[in-house]
């Protein structure tokens, strides 16, 4: 009986560290509205999410921002992380951010 218990014991454990390993947030589904150059956008320098990845700078894909309207209706700037060439992604496209980093 109490090898049983501990087997149930152990097997629950096994089962809620699978549940924290993949446990993560939700993305937020956008549609882009704007895309801007970051050199002409007034207040770029102020945008608090804008850090580059190594990747941008080096192949010159993080020199925009994308300003970007969430289905829940509020508005964000974000700045384009490196992984998607400029003009790849058009006006109305649907895109999907990470709620963690705010990034594409």
């Amino acid at each position: 009986m109490k090898k049983k218990r501990i087997w149930k014991m152990n097997n629950v454990e096994m089962i809620k560290s699978e549940l924290r390993k993949y446990k993560h947030l939700p993305y937020i589904v956008c549609t882009i509205s704007e895309i801007l150059k970051e050199k002409d956008a007034v207040g770029a320098e102020n945008v608090a999410n804008t850090d580059k990845l190594d990747s941008a700078d080096e192949q010159n894909y993080g020199d925009e921002l994308i300003v970007v309207k969430a289905l829940s209706r509020f508005t964000i700037i974000v700045p384009n992380a490196g992984f998607m060439k400029p003009g790849v992604l058009k006006v109305g496209d649907l895109v999907a951010i990470s709620r963690k980093k705010l990034k594409l």
